[in-house]
């Protein structure tokens, strides 16, 4: 199996059958066939026949039949559960489409094809023998159906670019590349070694030993910073796109890494001409400024390389979860749990690495691949001179926590409503989303779970809170929401957003008046007017913003907030018709005093059409199962599990 997968991965194939988490997330059943008495397994990715039993195609290394994803255990075709460990099964991902019919060779016949390896969302991948300089290659030939002359362009400055990398001894060799009936080629070196993620799953813990994780981080490192000084970001740096070669280093001992698939690589010069907001690369280990499809630069990869040496020293990648939106959401808003949580023997130097690697912000990751370089060449050099490297502190109770928020568990009822809410926005309908729920229910964790989602559909995102202990400020929570759109908004969007009279708004958000110095004054109004015309500018600027892209506004536990802004909130929820722009508000409505300015302006946006309650409940005694079996990292005794959601009723914070 380690061969076929070899075989695949080495080509740069995208299918999430062999990425590691997926392996056990998506599965399809395996069709049976019965010839002259004899039952055979049709292998649905490729269609080649296998016998009776078998697990894997015999052919092209692919699963044959459904697992647990828990305990790995096989599944019968109409299992709804395990019957080995009681997990809920999901609906079996539908077959792929058979590999198509190999070509028998490229090139007026100088590939020769020795069998059909795989197809990714970008190309076709075909095991090949050059008969001019007699060796075996990977031929990928990439996909240009549905693509424009942009697009095709686009393609062939990709595949330039990638050979403009040259020979380096820590990356893939690219041989040569081409056009076979207008559809350009890449030819790679074939690496029969396998993939970094296949001595990860392979290893008992799924550890690497410390020296041999910082060997493969450092070639890696060589790698990129030549990639980069000719001006290639890769994009997509993860276990499963580093190959090793068959035959040890005589200095080290150990394979030789080597970087591969660039086949989502971008010249630097050239990344402007990218699909606007396109996310592109692998999600486990995907930098934030990535994910949102924003501008990505050669810190971008050193993300990817953080993730990377995360996994092979811990054992996991930072963040999981059951779906991609998780998974994001975690890139975006979470802190990883510390290394040395999962794995207390990490030198403090190495932890610290890792943790500066993982930077939501760009400015605040290593500068360049060489500085990580020779802060792994200290570290490697400390060890094996003997001295001594002092083992991390073990993380304290926080980490758990943010284990424990990183899982967004249930709420698929809930997330699914608010998904309908975006939608209406998107075609012009705005509406007002109040959602409620005691403290710790998991509020904020929902809006930042929906937040997500809305950023990787292509809405903007402003976000503002009001504060308990502290002064009511003025309409806080809108004058932190505005600060924010306009501290990273361009002057020529903002323009787009202000009318005459909108330097009304320069008290909640003073850079306003920094950043459009020549705004008019607004002229006088009688005292009690004031507010109004406030309320309409605010209004219209919201608005006006939406235009270009719908806008999410979240205003959270408005329990705290002001009477100016639950009368701004009420103002804004009466004129969202025809507006692409969608407010999701939070509160504890069952804490609210009688006289407090939410409750009393409550009866008015409920009479609003476009106004819309989500009440949030304690979690299921499923869901508390999962999320125990998050926190513990194994599977939990189920008297447990009723103890814990009888206590707790469910409350997340509580568990």
């Amino acid at each position: 199996m380690l061969v076929g997968l070899a075989l695949v991965q080495v080509a740069g194939l995208d299918s999430p059958t062999f990425d590691n988490a997926a392996t056990l997330a998506h599965y399809w059943l395996a069709p049976r066939r019965r010839d002259r008495g004899r039952t055979t397994v049709l292998c649905p990715s490729c269609g080649h026949e296998n016998r009776e039993g078998a697990s894997f195609c015999d052919g092209c290394g692919a699963p044959l039949a459904a697992v647990c994803p828990r305990c790995g255990a096989q599944l019968r075709p109409s299992a709804r559960f395990c019957d080995s460990c009681g997990q809920a099964i999901s609906e079996p991902a539908a077959p792929p489409t058979p590999a198509p019919t190999a070509p028998t060779s490229f090139a007026a016949g100088r590939y020769q094809v020795k069998r059909f390896l795989g197809e990714g969302g970008r190309k076709r991948v075909y095991l090949a023998h050059d008969t001019r300089l007699d060796r075996d290659v990977a031929f990928s030939l990439i996909k240009t159906e549905g693509l424009d002359a942009s697009g095709l362009a686009r393609v062939r400055r990709e595949a330039q670019a990638m050979g403009r990398l040259g020979s380096h001894p820590h990356i893939v060799t690219v041989h040569d590349i081409g056009d076979e009936d207008r559809q350009p080629y890449i030819i790679q070196e074939f690496m029969e070694g396998g993939s970094v993620q296949d001595i990860v799953d392979q290893t008992p813990d799924h550890r690497l030993p410390i020296d041999q994780s910082l060997q493969i981080a450092a070639e890696v490192c060589q790698a990129l910073q030549h990639a980069h000084d000719r001006g290639i970001i890769h994009r997509d740096v993860k276990p499963g796109n580093i190959w090793l070669t068959a035959d040890p280093s005589a200095s080290s001992g150990q394979a030789i890494a080597r970087l591969g698939d660039f086949g989502l690589a971008v010249a630097i010069d050239l990344s402007r001409l990218t699909q606007a907001g396109m996310m592109v690369g692998t999600v486990a280990y995907m930098p934030p400024e990535q994910a949102l499809g924003g501008k990505v630069d050669t810190r971008s990869d050193l993300y990817g390389l953080g993730a990377t040496l995360y996994e092979m020293v811990c054992g996991r990648p930072p963040f999981s979860g059951h779906d991609p939106v998780a998974v994001i959401s975690q890139h975006l808003n979470t802190p990883p749990v510390a290394p040395s949580f999962h794995n207390p023997s990490l030198p403090p130097a190495l932890n610290a690495l890792i943790l500066k690697l993982l930077a939501k912000n760009p400015q605040d990751r290593s500068s360049s691949a060489d500085e990580v370089l020779a802060a792994l060449q200290t570290l490697r050099d400390q060890i094996q001179q003997g001295e001594v490297v002092a083992a991390a502190e073990p993380a304290a109770a926080a980490p758990i926590g943010r284990v424990a928020w990183g899982t967004f568990v249930g709420r698929e009822r809930e997330m699914e409503q608010l998904k309908e809410r975006l939608t209406d926005a998107f075609s012009g309908l705005g509406s007002v989303v109040m959602v409620v729920g005691d403290a710790g229910i998991g509020k904020t964790r929902l809006l930042q779970e929906f937040a997500t989602y809305a950023r990787l559909r292509g809405a903007q995102v402003l976000w503002g809170a009001a504060y308990e202990g502290e002064a009511r400020l003025p309409y806080g929570p809108f004058a932190e929401a505005l600060r924010d759109y306009v501290s990273r908004t361009s002057v020529e969007t903002l323009r787009l957003a202000v009318t005459e009279g909108s330097s009304v708004l320069a008290p909640l958000a003073p850079e306003l008046k920094v950043k459009l110095a020549d705004l008019p004054e607004p002229p006088p109004v009688a005292a009690e007017a004031e507010a109004y015309r406030l309320f309409q500018e605010v209004t219209g600027f919201l608005k006006n913003a939406s235009t270009s892209a719908p806008l999410l506004l979240v205003l959270e536990d408005l329990q705290w907030a002001d009477k100016g802004s639950c009368s701004l909130l009420q103002h804004l929820a009466r004129r969202l018709a025809g507006s692409r722009l969608l407010l999701a508000i939070s509160c504890r409505e069952a804490e609210l005093e009688p006289s407090h300015p939410i409750r009393e302006a409550l009866p008015h946006l409920r009479r609003e059409s476009g106004f819309w309650e989500l009440p949030l409940k304690g979690l299921r005694e499923s869901e508390v199962r999962e999320l125990i079996t998050v926190l513990a990292e194994h599977d939990v005794p189920q008297p447990l599990v009723l103890a814990l959601h009888q206590e707790t009723e469910g409350n997340p914070f509580f568990i």
